[in-house]
């Protein structure tokens, strides 16, 4: 699902983008399809919406994805070292504009995108710059929500306490070059929670879905035929 404001869901006021109001949006349509247990696949933000749900409606929960994420606000920090040990001067810049919440147009956002793309996907950072650039599908992007997160809530998120009482089968996905949420974070989140199972794609980073397709969807699937048949 599009987080609230984001893709194809609609606007909304911003003080209504928070992680409870994206929490409490998945039990709302998981009651509106009049579903019993979901499973409930989260990536990057996503992660962290997923294990916030899974914390609270764990009754609700089948089982979950988690990939590219973090379960506590320590990943800021880690993020913020890793770009100023190795990105450029521009990229550094454009991170501190990330951490404080001052986007302030789309076009912003878009150019964000642009100069980062080499920290979140390895593919990216090998391409050959006299190549034609790889599409991205077109997306609604919404600068309200993403200053929300990060000049806001996710200072503050931490479920690390939580994770230890869940029971649900769980994978985790983790690429070993990822900048904005580290291996470390995964790894943590493997020990924190008991029935969890984690694999760490060695030619990724944060975008590991398009930096290794073919093996994260056999994780996957191999994950979900083990814990669905």
């Amino acid at each position: 699902m599009d987080q609230r404001g984001c893709g194809f869901s609609e606007k909304d006021r911003p003080e209504n983008y928070t992680l409870t109001q994206n929490v409490e949006d998945v039990e709302a349509l998981r009651q509106h399809l009049g579903l019993n247990k979901i499973w409930s696949l989260g990536h990057s933000y996503g992660g962290i919406v997923a294990m916030s749900y899974a914390v609270k409606y764990e009754d609700h929960l089948a089982g979950l994805i988690l990939a590219a994420t973090a379960p506590s606000y320590s990943f800021l920090e880690k993020a913020k070292k890793h770009v100023e040990d190795v990105g450029t001067q521009e990229q550094i810049a454009m991170a501190d504009r990330l951490w404080e919440g001052k986007f302030e147009t789309i076009e912003e956002l878009q150019e964000y995108d642009r100069i980062m793309a080499p920290l979140y996907s390895k593919a990216v950072a090998t391409l050959d710059t006299r190549a034609t650039p790889p599409k991205r599908p077109t997306i609604k992007r919404n600068v309200e929500a993403i200053n929300k997160g990060f000049g806001d809530f996710l200072r503050t998120y931490d479920v690390r306490e939580e994770l230890n009482d869940l029971h649900v089968p769980t994978l985790i996905l983790a690429g070993y070059h990822d900048w904005i949420t580290s291996c470390s974070e995964s790894e943590e989140m493997n020990a924190l929670i008991p029935n969890s199972e984690l694999h760490i794609l060695a030619n990724s980073s944060h975008n590991l879905f398009s930096d290794e397709n073919t093996l994260s969807n056999q994780l996957m699937k191999d994950f979900l035929n083990k814990h669905t048949n």
